[in-house]
């Protein structure tokens, strides 16, 4: 009878190689799936919460603008060497105090930190001063009929906001500019916000007429 001979040789040198070398493409394969999916989902994530601030910042313009009694706009390079643009609107807003609501006038900025050096975008934050700030007036031009804002020490009068992440509202944004319409039913104000991501551009425009036009 003739017995079967066991083969003990084991793996030749080629296929071990052969081996290797399958089981390195699919290390490589999942490695970069899982790389992919990562940065999908980064880019995708922060796709969406730059989209969510940039509402945010529209929302809050639409509803200051409603109530709006003034609205202007200006700029200041502050004592830190910061350049800003703002807008201007004073405006009522509902409080409730002791289960009592009443509306009180605050002035709101917004404040557009202009980008820096080598930047092409910067960030959008906001102050809020009551009616009782005396750093604020609101002079009359006579050369175009309309109140603007006047702010004592005004290089400074922003340093608490500037960089401060408690008054942020958004960020990556290129320009901000306002422009106001008289008409027989009221003023219209358009603000107009430009974004930019990923180096393109795209725009948001606020446009609401008031109604609540008054002097100071």
């Amino acid at each position: 009878m003739k017995r079967l001979k066991k083969n003990n040789a084991g793996f030749s040198l080629i296929e071990m190689v052969v081996a290797v070398l399958v089981a390195s493409l699919l290390m490589l394969g999942v490695a970069a799936f899982v790389s992919t999916s990562r940065y999908t989902y980064s880019k995708v994530s922060t796709d969406a919460r730059l989209q969510e601030e940039a509402t945010a910042a529209t929302n809050f313009l639409n509803e200051l603008l409603i109530e709006s009694k003034l609205c202007g706009s200006g700029s200041v390079t502050t004592t830190a060497g910061k350049n800003l643009e703002y807008i201007w609107v004073r405006a009522n807003q509902s409080e409730i105090v002791g289960g009592v609501t009443s509306k009180n006038l605050y002035t709101y900025f917004i404040i557009f930190e202009k980008p820096a050096a080598g930047e092409t975008t910067g960030v959008l934050r906001f102050k809020k001063a009551p009616a009782s700030d005396a750093n604020l007036s609101f002079p009359l031009n006579a050369a175009t009929g309309r109140y603007e804002v006047s702010i004592t020490n005004e290089t400074s009068y922003f340093n608490d906001v500037v960089g401060n992440k408690y008054h942020f509202i958004c960020r990556c944004v290129k320009d901000m500019t306002l422009s106001t319409v008289e008409s027989n039913n009221g003023r219209l104000y358009k603000v107009n916000l430009t974004f930019n991501y990923n180096g393109q551009d795209f725009s948001a425009t606020v446009n609401n007429l008031s109604r609540n036009v008054q002097e100071p």
